[in-house]
């Protein structure tokens, strides 16, 4: 079974390359433009199709990163709950409520469900953060729109 954690990991993950690799196609299309490897009309179409393209996945991502900001305020809770538990099992074995090894036993089953929470955490904190990069990163969520427009302008003056 998938995890939730290992499912947001794979539709982030998957947003990701699919918007580099349409910034990607951008940046070759207009190096082939300026080349005049491809025509100013085509490149136009092109760049407009693809900027459609990049704002789906930018709204995909942005979802994406809604559930992740979500799922780590519920995994953040938990790890408050567990703080919390173990200061209670030391409070007990401190006052001879809990004996050394009943206090043991419980760390130790505390930090053993608490090391998986901590990974997710951490990894989806620096999905979070690279989600934001193409939800508003240096691409920006405008940048393919803009330069469409930026474009057809263009192209429209030189007719």
């Amino acid at each position: 079974m998938v995890s939730l954690a290992e499912e947001l990991r794979n539709r982030a993950e998957d947003g990701i390359r699919e918007y580099r690799a349409i910034r990607d196609q951008l940046e070759k299309l207009s190096s082939l433009e300026a080349s005049g490897e491809v025509a100013p009309g085509a490149a136009t179409e092109i760049r407009e199709e693809l900027g459609g393209k990049a704002r789906d996945v930018q709204e995909r991502c942005r979802k994406t990163a809604g559930e992740i900001e979500e799922t780590l305020g519920k995994l953040e809770v938990e790890m408050g709950s567990r703080v919390k538990e173990r200061e209670v099992i030391e409070a007990k074995h401190k006052i001879g409520a809990l004996d050394e090894d009943g206090y043991r036993e419980r760390v130790a089953a505390l930090e053993t469900g608490a090391d998986p929470i901590e990974d997710s955490v951490t990894e989806l904190r620096e999905l979070a953060r690279r989600l934001g990069e193409v939800i508003t990163g240096p691409e920006g969520a405008d940048k393919p729109a803009a330069e469409s427009e930026k474009k057809r302008s263009e192209y429209k003056g030189a007719e």
